[in-house]
């Protein structure tokens, strides 16, 4: 049996197209093509056709008699293609004494024969089938089954009867006693209870549970406990075992955490005391600081702080904040650094006193004074004045002007020895030496950069080094200016505008935009030749351009890739320029042209034999692609 429908399964969503090819039936028109949508709700949708390509009202569709473009207006889960052969259509008409063709038979055959087909197929449409859902409901009823009705308890009769009813009792004496009922018209005399329950006996007894009975098991707990640290909380399931998240200021402080209680004095320590809870020790007095005492039960204690000095010549070099370490013939001093061992200056070649720095001069006699110049480096005395005082002479013992020279620190003569250049150094306490002087000597250093120089202290500028900016010019530089010789101004030098006149310079230089011939251009015996340039074939691409030759040749050959592109870019073809490509398929294999525009629309076919003649322009104005002239094939 020949198939009159297709269905297309998939989610389908509301005011969306959907295009879909028909491949299980063929209709003789595309008006015989009609589109159903099954619903997600089960029910389906008619969709009414439109000669809109594509739709643009939802709930319509385009047809071809091989494809189907559907908008629904509804979500569904199944399209559903079918034939509607069009039988009251008059495609054939037989007149009263006509002849009957083969042809006409056999088309009103087709015809009835579709008719027939669509009937039994299609059961008349989509909508009279079950859908899947309903399918399935149907099958899990049982034969015989009735429709639901509301029962009535009174009913005698039909559906709503209630069959096999008891019979409900109309009085207490119609029910009978069942096993181990007993009937008791006494009097109650005690009430007992088992433990965790105690009563207090008697006819009106006091019902109580013991402390500390009730366990876990007896209490309605949602869930089982599980693990340690569970406590009792009440939830949305009523009474549960949860995770003890509560902490108090209570459990912290019995489990031995410092609580803020600890700490309730102005400058208390915590101190430990070996037992392993810490003790608050009180602040202590004002400048006592805290000492170690094993005796204390702390093992610590707030204690005078005392004095501490230092003894005298104890402390050496290496216990002061120097800045650079000691080498000999180094003194201390204090630069921007702090303390620093220097080299020796001040005189003497600049690196000490030496014997030639110092002298003395006398001066008549007056008020006794010894003075000295720290810019001359001269000691001035003037003797006391003995004018006024007579001299006697006496008889002396002999001892009276034997004078010893005292030798302690401080009282030594300057040595013995010495050369030109030397200086007195320290050697030990009271105790001086002669020393050479080792940075006197100056050497001239060397220059680097726009000015050299070379060992003997000679400078000069080299080559090509000075720059505007080590130039002395009165003014500013401006872009076209030029260097000026201006001997009024500073420097000597101006930045200046050139100007035209008096042959001061090259003025009113202005640009020709539209240059004319004004007659025959001579090329006096000359060419003007184009460049030629061939593109390789051996890869599987070539350029369109005109970037390195104005001609270009193109010849294939059989090592030539089967598919051969060309392709356009614009960075390597200037705007409003062209260029003639000669193309020879001698290889045979296929030409492919990217970013083409060709005039008249189709690429040529190149020729096996011949040169195709190509002339390629590129305007950016009219198209983004380069555009393609065919001109003949040569050669």
């Amino acid at each position: 049996m020949a198939t009159t429908y297709q269905d297309f399964s998939g989610d389908y969503a509301a005011g969306t197209n959907y295009t879909k090819t028909i491949t299980d039936f063929t209709p003789y028109t595309a008006s015989e093509v009609k589109v159903k949508l099954t619903k997600d709700d089960g029910s389906i949708e008619d969709l009414t056709v439109t000669s809109s390509n594509p739709p643009t009202v939802n709930g319509t569709y385009y047809a071809t008699s091989s494809s189907i473009i559907a908008r629904p207006s509804n979500a569904g889960t199944n399209l559903r293609a079918l034939r509607e052969t069009n039988l009251t259509a008059e495609d054939i008409e037989f007149q009263a004494g006509s002849s009957i063709k083969a042809a006409d038979l056999n088309k009103a055959q087709e015809v009835l024969r579709r008719g027939v087909e669509e009937t039994r197929e299609q059961k008349a449409s989509a909508d009279n089938e079950f859908t899947s859902a309903e399918k399935t409901k149907l099958s899990g009823i049982a034969t015989g089954a009735e429709v639901n009705v509301q029962s009535d308890w009174n009913a005698s009769s039909g559906d709503a009867q209630v069959l096999n009813k008891p019979t409900i009792p109309t009085n207490n004496n119609q029910l009978t006693n069942g096993a181990g009922f007993t009937t008791n018209t006494g009097t109650v005399t005690s009430v007992t209870g088992t433990a965790p329950i105690v009563s207090s006996g008697g006819t009106t007894p006091a019902i109580s549970i013991s402390d500390d009975s009730i366990t876990e098991v007896k209490l309605d707990i949602h869930n089982a406990p599980s693990g340690t640290d569970k406590v009792l909380g009440y939830t949305s399931n009523g009474l549960e075992w949860v995770d003890n998240n509560n902490t108090t200021a209570t459990n912290v402080d019995s489990a031995g955490a410092i609580m803020n209680s600890d700490l309730d004095g102005k400058g208390e320590i915590l101190v430990g005391d070996g037992s392993g809870d810490p003790t608050a020790l009180a602040v202590g007095t004002n400048n006592y600081v805290l000492t170690a005492d094993s005796n204390e039960a702390s093992g610590v204690k707030w204690a005078s702080a005392g004095s501490t000095t230092i003894d005298d010549d104890s402390l050496g070099e290496v216990k002061l904040d120097i800045h650079n370490a000691p080498s000999n013939g180094k003194v201390l001093g204090y630069t921007t650094n702090g303390l620093e061992w220097v080299s020796q200056s001040g005189g003497g070649g600049g690196s000490g006193i030496a014997l030639t720095d110092l002298s003395v001069t006398s001066n008549s006699a007056g008020t006794a004074a010894l003075s000295y110049n720290n810019s001359s480096g001269v000691f001035s005395y003037t003797p006391p004045d003995l004018s006024g005082y007579s001299v006697t002479s006496h008889n002396h013992d002999s001892s009276y002007n034997n004078y010893t020279h005292p030798t302690t620190a401080g009282n030594l003569h300057i040595p013995s020895g010495g050369s030109s250049g030397q200086f007195l150094k320290y050697s030990a306490s009271g105790t001086a030496v002669w020393a050479a002087d080792n940075n006197t000597i100056y050497t001239h250093p060397n220059h680097t950069g726009e000015v050299t120089s070379t060992g003997d202290g000679a400078t000069e500028i080299v080559n090509n080094i000075i720059d505007e900016a080590n130039l002395k010019v009165s003014n500013s530089p401006v872009d076209g200016y030029f260097l000026q010789a201006q001997s009024s101004n500073t420097g000597g030098l101006t930045w200046a505008a050139v100007s035209g006149g008096g042959g001061s310079g090259i003025s009113d230089i202005v640009e020709d935009t539209t240059p004319q011939l004004g007659g025959h251009l001579d090329c006096n015996s000359k060419h003007i030749t184009e460049s030629v340039s061939a593109i390789g074939t051996a890869g599987a691409t070539g350029s369109i351009s005109n970037s390195s030759a104005t001609i270009y040749t193109v010849l294939t050959s059989a090592s030539t890739s089967s598919t051969f592109t060309l392709s356009f870019l614009a960075s390597n073809f200037p705007n409003g320029t062209s260029a003639l490509y000669l193309v020879k398929n001698a290889g045979n294999k296929t030409i492919a042209w990217s970013n083409v525009d060709w005039i008249g629309g189709t690429a040529p076919t190149i020729s096996t034999t011949k040169y195709s003649a190509i002339e390629f322009v590129y305007v950016s104005g009219v198209s983004s692609n380069v555009i393609g002239c065919y001109l003949g094939d040569v050669g």
